[in-house]
């Protein structure tokens, strides 16, 4: 049984209306048949303005996971009497109980989740993109 899947976004930006016009068609195959699932959005102004807010904030997430994912999986430090003593680098001493606690299984997840973040970043990076170039500075979004 092989699956194929095949999706189509436009974003364009009525100037007239004030709406960013989404529209999505994704086609699914398989041995069994074909499915066809379009949909069209029209975002107002104010939608398009959370919209847009709201990918910024999903994107700084992003990337502040990606960063703790790519800190965690450094190699981590060994432990040292001075660090046992002063307990000042609170980051360190992290990295330390995680490289204690960790297992190959739970590298990889992390790297799996790493892998992930970076996509989903990828993808939020492509929609406010997406975004900004339908309404090519004809409307103000901050």
């Amino acid at each position: 049984m092989e699956e194929k899947d095949k999706i189509t976004e436009t974003t364009t930006f009525d100037e007239r209306r004030k709406l960013l016009v989404h529209k999505s068609k994704e086609e699914k195959t398989n041995d069994f048949g074909k499915l066809v699932i379009e949909t069209e959005a029209e975002i107002h102004e104010a939608g398009i303005r959370q919209t847009v807010k709201d990918l910024t904030k999903r994107k700084n997430d992003l990337k502040e996971s990606i960063q703790s994912f790519r800190e965690v999986l450094e190699p981590a430090p060994k432990m040292t009497a001075e660090l046992e003593e002063l307990k000042k680098n609170l980051k360190t001493l992290q990295l330390i109980q995680h490289g204690k606690k960790s297992t190959p299984e739970s590298i990889k997840k992390e790297k799996d989740n790493l892998k992930a973040s970076e996509e989903m970043l990828k993808n939020v990076e492509k929609d406010i993109k997406d975004i900004e170039d339908a309404i090519r500075g004809r409307l103000n979004l901050k």
